[in-house]
């Protein structure tokens, strides 16, 4: 699952234009992205200001929080990822 603030509509233009097969959760309030501490001030050509940090949570099936990697990249990453949840 992925979420973002970015509001449904958003979403499904990002789904189909990469034909992803995930759900995405659309958290326009920001309520979960504060909750996981993902909302954060970030920095890109010296000027500051706020955005989401591209985080995994692995969550066992007993809602236990597993393991958590902020600042992870998109590319290369799936792997890493998939064989942490296979341990789960």
């Amino acid at each position: 699952m992925g979420v973002s603030k970015d509001d449904c509509q958003s979403h499904q233009a990002f789904i189909k234009k990469y034909d992803l097969q995930v759900v995405l959760l659309a958290d326009t309030s920001g309520e979960l992205c504060d909750a996981y501490g993902v909302w954060q001030e970030k920095e890109k050509n010296s000027i500051k200001k706020m955005g989401i940090v591209r985080s995994i949570f692995i969550i066992d099936k007993h809602g236990k929080l597993v393991d958590v990697e902020y600042a992870v990249t998109a590319e290369g990453h799936a792997q890493e990822v998939l064989d942490k949840i296979k341990q789960v």
